[in-house]
């Protein structure tokens, strides 16, 4: 089951000749963690959401925190599921082709059962792959082919993750993940101008590590510095994972 514009429904019918989300990748969408029924960090991914919406050009670009909180409460009930990622949808109505008829918007909430553990992170390469950057590089918006690419990749070179620099050779992220590293007790990490995406898992660690007095340097760094580091640390909003023995596969 899955909610599509406030009504809960078994399935959704879109035409793929109209649908700007299937035509244009015209849309954002946000990965919500759900344990044992608690829902995590909801302000901030519907702030971040609606933020980017603004950005794009909807109208009326607002979810209520407590309308789409119940939405995703009914949903782990009528799916059965206490550990979830809950993913939230919005993409711009049918109409036009580049040049959209209006600016109203579609909202799709789906929960998949969350099992996986922690994967084991020992062997990581860099990624042919860079990220351009641009107004638009933050967001998570619903074209992901630059993670898609680095994924294969990574899978093609049987990696464990994976890192990806931008078009000015620094370092960006990973393929599903903010990257942060340490270097004598300081926690580095990209800054939103070097094109990473303004993650959540991010903003809770950076706000973490601030609130434990430890130091954490944004900025624009070479790869070197991440590949001769003490620890990597990647987040999002899902997990948060710590490497300290890295087998580097460049």
């Amino acid at each position: 089951m899955v909610i599509y514009n406030n009504e809960i429904k078994s399935n959704i019918s879109i035409n793929p000749l109209t649908d700007r989300a299937f035509q244009y990748g015209d849309g954002l969408f946000e990965s919500i963690k759900v344990i044992e029924k608690k829902i995590y960090h909801l302000d901030y991914h519907l702030e971040r959401l609606q933020e980017s919406m603004l950005i794009l050009g909807f109208e009326n670009p607002i979810l209520e925190k407590n309308t789409i909180e119940i939405q995703i409460e009914q949903l782990l009930l009528l799916n059965k599921i206490n550990d979830a990622r809950v993913k939230i949808v919005v993409w711009r109505k049918d109409g036009g082709l580049y040049t959209p008829k209006n600016q109203n918007w579609n909202y799709l909430i789906s929960t998949q059962e969350l099992t996986q553990k922690n994967p084991i992170i020992e062997k990581i390469g860099l990624s042919k792959t860079r990220i351009p950057i641009g107004a638009f590089s933050n967001l998570k918006t619903i074209n992901s082919l630059y993670y898609v690419l680095a994924s294969k990749e990574k899978n093609d070179r049987y990696l464990d993750e994976i890192i990806l620099l931008n078009t000015e050779n620094k370092i960006c992220e990973a393929s599903s993940s903010n990257v942060f590293w340490v270097e004598n007790g300081k926690h580095f990490t990209p800054s939103l101008d070097c094109g990473c995406i303004a993650g959540i898992g991010r903003k809770i660690f950076i706000e973490e590590l601030l609130n434990d007095g430890i130091e954490v340097i944004e900025g624009s760094f070479e790869f070197s510095k991440l590949a001769h580091c003490e620890k990597i640390i990647f987040t999002n909003a899902i997990r948060r994972i710590a490497v300290q023995n890295v087998n580097w596969v460049l």
